[in-house]
């Protein structure tokens, strides 16, 4: 098998035309950055990798973000009960673990949209938890059936 020549973390970001701590945040908050792997305490790039990702960060303006919620399927479920808005105004800002499958609404009046009994039960059907406040995995499931 033949391996890609990883970049390091400071030729990752030379090639990307980033500051190094640019990278390293991406890495280490959202993890919205391009994928890397861990060789022991080494953080790595694949150079198709940044190039995939660099193509995926393409907008066509600054006042409407393509970044929508990851969970594709979670993400339709609500667009077809509540509506694209809904989706793009309480959904998509949300922080997402993947691990765990915990959104966390970024406002109150998120969380409170993100509450009603109906969204809850779309949510809760696809095996994701709401977190009540950042770093909480509990998931919010009273009155419904999963």
């Amino acid at each position: 098998m033949d391996f890609p020549k990883y970049l390091n973390v400071n030729e990752a970001a030379d090639r990307l035309g980033v500051s190094v701590s640019y990278l390293n945040k991406l890495r280490l908050t959202e993890g919205d950055g391009p994928p890397f792997v861990k060789m022991g305490a080494r953080v790595v790039y694949d150079p198709a990798d940044l190039a995939a990702w660099a193509e995926s960060q393409k907008q066509r303006s600054t006042r409407s973000p393509t970044a929508t919620f990851p969970d594709h399927e979670l993400r339709a479920a609500i667009i077809d009960q509540c509506g694209e808005a809904f989706a793009a105004s309480y959904l998509d800002p949300c922080a997402w673990n993947p691990r765990a499958r915990t959104l966390t609404p970024k406002t109150e009046v998120a969380r409170r949209k993100l509450s009603d009994p109906l969204v809850v039960h779309i949510i809760v059907s696809h095996a994701v938890t709401i977190a009540h406040s950042p770093g909480d995995e509990a998931p919010q499931t009273e009155g419904v059936a999963a």
